[in-house]
Order: structure tokens, then sequence, then C-alpha cells
């Protein structure tokens, strides 16, 4: 059976403040959905700052050497996420 993490996530985050703290007491569960769901939200606003050209050009800037910014955000994210 495969896990729909982001339903999940999102059925966790939608429990009642009250319930969460008793039931996950002294466990980083609500921690870690916290801080990715923040770290996602930084990662999506720091992409969108950017045109197609400065994330698709190739070489557009010197630390990418051959490729596109674009390719290191799906690095990243998507491709980082269906690895894992």
């Amino acid at each position: 059976m495969e896990i729909n993490f982001n339903k999940l996530l999102d059925f966790i985050e939608e429990l009642p403040d009250e319930f969460k703290t008793k039931t996950f007491k002294n466990n980083e569960l609500i921690k870690s959905i916290t801080m990715f769901k923040k770290s996602y939200k930084d990662v999506v606003a720091l992409i969108e700052k950017h045109n197609d050209d400065e994330l698709f050009t190739k070489k557009k800037y010197q630390w990418t050497g051959t490729t596109s910014l674009g390719s290191y955000f799906i690095s990243a994210t998507s491709s980082h996420y269906d690895w894992g």
C-alpha cells in the first residue's frame, strides 16, 4: 500500500492543537511537519523570484556549470522527493 504523505500531513495538521499536543507529546512529528512545510514554502518563494529565462537558460549563472538554475531546483525538490 502506498502512503500519500501530503494527505497524511494535511490530515495531521488539521487536527485540533489540543489533540496533537496530547497525542504527540514529546514526539518530534509535529515539529518535523512544521519545519518541512516551512522549508517547502521558502523554496517555492525562492523559485518564484526567478523568471523562465533565469530558471531554464543553461550556463546563465557561472556556479551552475553547464546546467540551469531550474535543474538545481528540480533536483532539490520534486526529484529529491521522488527518490525518497
